[in-house]
């Protein structure tokens, strides 16, 4: 009977119900591919942002408390072992470490001019890491750039800032005390910072003419967290199972805390403007395509509840009949959103294409890149949909209910 009854009604008037699959459609679609996007970009949006350097900063413990004379350091420069670094790729959260590398400065005499040499990892395997790779190269990505990165392998390669008005293809002559050593410039690099002035190495070699085997300054790490309370967390004052969720949560400070751990002799510094920026910008992208969504679902829900309404005034009659003979409310209802459910499963296979196409959308122009929707939307889209269709037909259908059986027939 409720089969027959559903079949029925939608052979009347079936383009009135059409504009209620269509609304359905629209809203389903918008929502599942903004969800998409909000649930599945925010990692690739971080990523993008990482490209522009490092979040977190590991340095030797006790260098924020240097031993001075007027402008004169007295104290010997603290140094990390870089074959400690390995341990970073066995951290609880190092699938969240996007890349780091280690630096050593190194004042030096470049083609007759002071200039500093920095010492790093352009490109190497990731400590542990199934394959994937690390350096100063992943993470200045977005590095403006004419010619190449030098290889770590090729000792003699160097990256010149712009302000060192080297060319590709110079090789120049760089000299620490006593030692000297010619390289060639592959590449030359603006950033904007510091670094236009610097001459970039490899580690190794660095090492070598400051006669400090194994020795790092400082590591930069470009790590994916999550943005932390309002009110900061002091992990000291924290109890076992509170400890516990912040210790497991990729917060900045649980990140730097196992960095530190992992590292011996270390302490990690937070770059907090970078940090909170990035936590501003994922926070507000999120809530404006959460606002999108919302605007999007409530605009479908009307478009049903009117769809929905029309038909509904049109059967008052046949409503009031059905009360007349004995059928409950809820029996009423049941049969309407036995119709609306029908509605939800045409909508939902309309929507979810049309979602696919509002994630790529939303992916291309915002991220430029492609986002493939995860299987959790084959699931959503019907849930969704569902959702659209029934919250209309209980909006459209609350006065007709309210009607006495004698008030329905007499319309």
């Amino acid at each position: 009977m409720l089969l027959r009854l559903t079949v029925a009604a939608w052979t009347r008037r079936p383009l009135r119900r059409w504009t209620g699959v269509a609304a359905v459609a629209l809203g389903t679609a918008v929502a599942v591919g903004l969800l998409a996007v909000v649930l599945g970009a925010g990692d690739r949006l971080q990523r993008e942002l990482r490209a522009l350097g490092a979040n977190l900063v590991l340095v030797p413990a006790g260098q924020a408390l240097p031993l001075t004379v007027g402008e004169r350091s007295m104290a010997p420069p603290r140094r990390l072992d870089d074959r400690d670094l390995a341990e970073m790729g066995r951290v609880f959260w190092r699938h969240n470490i996007l890349s780091f590398a280690p630096l050593l400065p190194l004042e030096a005499s470049v083609a007759g001019r002071p200039t500093v040499l920095v010492g790093t990892w352009v490109e190497r395997p990731f400590p542990h890491g199934g394959g994937r790779t690390t350096g100063l190269r992943a993470m200045r990505s977005g590095l403006s750039l004419e010619g190449r990165w030098p290889l770590d392998a090729a000792g003699d390669e160097a990256l010149a800032g712009c302000n060192l008005r080297l060319r590709v293809g110079e090789v120049v002559e760089v000299r620490v005390r006593d030692a000297r050593r010619r390289v060639r410039v592959v590449g030359v690099s603006r950033s904007g910072d510091e670094a236009d002035g610097r001459l970039l190495l490899p580690l190794e070699t660095v090492q070598a003419l400051a006669a400090e085997p194994h020795a790092v300054a400082s590591v930069e790490v470009s790590a994916l967290v999550t943005p932390e309370p309002a009110v900061a967390l002091d992990p000291a004052s924290l109890g076992g199972p509170e400890f516990e969720r912040w210790y497991c949560t990729p917060y900045v400070s649980s990140v730097a805390r196992q960095l530190e751990q992992a590292v011996p002799g270390s302490a990690c510094r937070v770059v907090r403007r970078v940090a909170a920026g990035e936590g501003a910008v994922l926070e507000r992208v999120s809530w404006l395509l959460g606002g999108i969504t919302l605007l999007a679902l409530t605009a479908a829900i009307l478009g049903v509840a009117s769809a929905v309404s029309e038909a509904v005034v049109e059967r008052r009659a046949e409503i009031g009949l059905w009360k007349a003979l004995g059928c409950q409310d809820h029996g009423v209802m049941g049969l309407l959103l036995a119709e609306s459910a029908a509605m939800a499963a045409l909508g939902a296979a309309l929507g979810l294409p049309g979602g696919t196409a509002v994630a790529w959308a939303a992916e291309r122009l915002v991220l430029e890149g492609d986002l493939a929707l995860q299987p959790w939307t084959l699931v959503l889209a019907p849930l969704v949909a569902l959702g659209v269709a029934w919250a209309g037909t209980l909006l459209a259908a609350v006065g007709v209910l309210r009607l006495s059986p004698g008030e329905a027939l007499r319309t």
